[in-house]
């Protein structure tokens, strides 16, 4: 214990540089430059670079005056604390981070507040949760998209969300727990787990992610019509990258494509090489951290046309066309079998010495607008044949597609046929087949035709048709009754059938007993002299020719089912048919009439 005088003589005094704690009350001629005091010693402090503050003892302390750091501005007003500027922020206002923020306890953005805090490349540290949001908060980072701020935790969630809440860049370390209201997010990056309350039954209730990358799956949580894409151990959130095909008059091509990587607008933004905020509007800032979500991870792959055929075609038949930073204008250069690729782009680059077309370029448009695909048919050979231009993403190495990702866009062409009945190979599809008819005025062709030996038969017929009445095949084509005519193998085409063209002509017992023999004609037709195979016309008129029978002259009994019938070759003009009754009539009448379906 040191006891000091109250008054010290004149030119004497007493000066404090610590320790303490003094319990006195300090009079005149006392300096204080350091120490512990149970008074306020404010009134003896040496210097006014010195403060005392009451420390957690109860005691004042005496210590040099610290510097006042602010963290936030509202407009020109800046705040030491988050919180403060967050209260002092009316509904609208932005509040920008002016310095890096420590956080003992969350900040609370109360109910029917609308902000914006803008990180503007601060960090945020939060030892007990960083935000508690129960009104309307837009999170955004405006300082470069490339090198966004980081909100990060140490333990407990990062932001418990009640309300609205929007995200665009930035990135945020710790969990985010969706009570309530919405969560959209433009872009940004999370290394966290979106986590939903106890009172959630649909997660995309409470969330709308259009972008972003995720360091967990959040597809639970996607937007309709996004995915994500997993890239260097992140989950992109984006729309798919599909290109814009249209239709686009290519000199001397049949047909022609363009092919564009984004639309107008959102290549304007894409390639925009600003990053400050105040070059963008709100919906131009959304869109570009959701063009970096949907495009960044497939930048660094390139892009390739394939093209494939549905049937064999020879080299040289088929010129290709493409206009990109290479122009193409090549014939095959080999001979391709049914759906055998062929690189249209990628080798013909490799062999220019030009470096493949990155998706990168692609999507900007910086050399070309557009991608532009033709094809022109050069033999008739080809007429008919299906061609498929694809548009793929791929991996590369050394020039050459080692790897074909994504088919990007899709498109197809038919070589018109140039016959109206056209020649088909032994080989075809019955899709060949479909659409070698096409265009026949007569549905039940398509609906009888299915195979090629069928299709040659009914093109064999149509050329006797046109040898014996002059008629084109053209015409053939377009007669409303040209199935009813192959079926009934004549020699010209029916005109409209009418209720009474067809008649018995005859009626004998068979050889087996209870079976007769009908000869069955058609008015003004001679069935079976044209030139197809029996067995083809024999099955033909099963389709056309309906034998029907009953034990009674009720019209309502007759049926198919009742009588056992097959057709013999026509003879004279006239189909023959051998029938009998399915099961004995009980009564031994039976009846029977043949029924001709147009």
């Amino acid at each position: 214990s040191v006891s000091f005088p109250s008054k010290f003589p004149s030119g004497g005094g007493a000066f404090f540089y610590c320790g303490g704690p003094y319990t006195m009350s300090l009079g005149t001629n006392y300096k204080v430059y350091g120490g512990s005091f149970k008074n306020d010693p404010s009134s003896k402090l040496a210097s006014t670079e010195l403060e005392a503050v009451t420390g957690s003892d109860g005691y004042w302390v005496v210590q040099e005056k610290r510097p006042v750091v602010n963290v936030a501005k509202v407009g020109e007003s800046a705040f030491e604390s988050l919180q403060a500027a967050v209260e002092a922020a009316t509904s609208g206002a932005k509040i920008e981070l002016i310095s890096d923020v420590e956080l003992s306890a969350p900040v609370t953005i109360a109910q029917g507040k609308n902000v914006t805090l803008e990180l503007a490349g601060f960090d945020i540290a939060a030892a007990n949760g960083a935000i508690v949001n129960n009104g309307s908060l837009k999170l955004e980072d405006s300082s470069d998209y490339d090198e966004p701020s980081t909100l990060s935790t140490i333990t407990g969630n990062l932001i418990e969300n009640n309300g609205t809440l929007e995200v665009t860049y930035g990135t945020y370390s710790g969990d985010i727990v969706l009570n309530a209201g919405s969560f959209t997010v433009h872009g940004g990056k999370f290394d966290g787990t979106l986590k939903v309350g106890a009172n959630v039954l649909d997660t995309k209730s409470v969330a709308n992610l259009r972008g972003g990358q995720f360091k967990n799956s959040v597809a639970a949580f996607w937007a309709n019509g996004y995915i994500e894409t997993l890239a260097d151990g992140y989950y992109w959130v984006g729309k798919f990258p599909y290109p814009i095909v249209t239709e686009k008059s290519i000199s001397n091509a049949e047909k022609g494509w363009s092919i564009t990587g984004l639309t107008d607008e959102d290549r304007a933004i894409f390639v925009k090489t600003s990053t400050s905020r105040s070059d963008y509007t709100d919906a131009q800032w959304y869109r570009r951290a959701e063009l970096n979500s949907m495009l960044t991870p497939y930048i660094g792959y390139a892009v390739d046309c394939v093209v494939k055929f549905n049937r064999p075609v020879k080299a040289g038949s088929v010129r290709i066309y493409a206009q990109t930073q290479l122009a193409l204008n090549d014939e095959l250069d080999r001979d391709m079998a049914a759906n055998e690729i062929y690189r249209a782009l990628s080798t013909k680059i490799a062999e220019s010495g030009y470096t493949q077309l990155s998706f990168s370029r692609f999507l900007k448009g910086d050399e070309f607008p557009s991608l532009a695909f033709g094809l022109e048919n050069l033999s008739e050979e080809n007429d008919g044949t299906k061609c498929t231009i694809e548009f793929q993403l791929c991996r590369t190495k050394n020039n050459v597609v080692t790897e074909t990702l994504y088919t990007l866009a899709s498109v197809s062409y038919q070589f018109p046929w140039k016959d109206a009945i056209p020649e088909l190979r032994e080989d075809d599809t019955a899709k060949t087949v479909a659409s070698a008819l096409e265009g026949t005025a007569d549905t039940r062709v398509a609906e009888n035709i299915t195979d090629v030996a069928s299709y040659n038969s009914y093109r064999q017929w149509t050329s006797g048709v046109t040898a014996s009445t002059g008629a084109t095949a053209a015409e053939v084509k377009a007669s409303p009754n040209a199935w009813l005519s192959y079926a009934l193998n004549t020699t010209n085409l029916v005109e409209t059938p009418v209720a009474d063209d067809v008649t018995v002509a005859s009626i004998a017992p068979a050889a087996e007993d209870g079976a007769f023999r009908l000869s069955i004609a058609v008015k003004d037709v001679d069935i079976g002299v044209g030139n197809v195979s029996g067995e083809q016309i024999q099955a033909n008129l099963s389709k056309v020719f309906g034998i029907e029978g009953s034990t009674s002259l009720d019209a309502d009994s007759f049926s198919r089912d009742n009588v056992v019938y097959s057709f013999g070759a026509p003879t004279d003009g006239k189909v023959t048919v051998e029938a009998r009754p399915a099961v004995a009539p009980p009564n031994g009448r039976f009846f029977m009439r043949a029924k001709m379906t147009p």
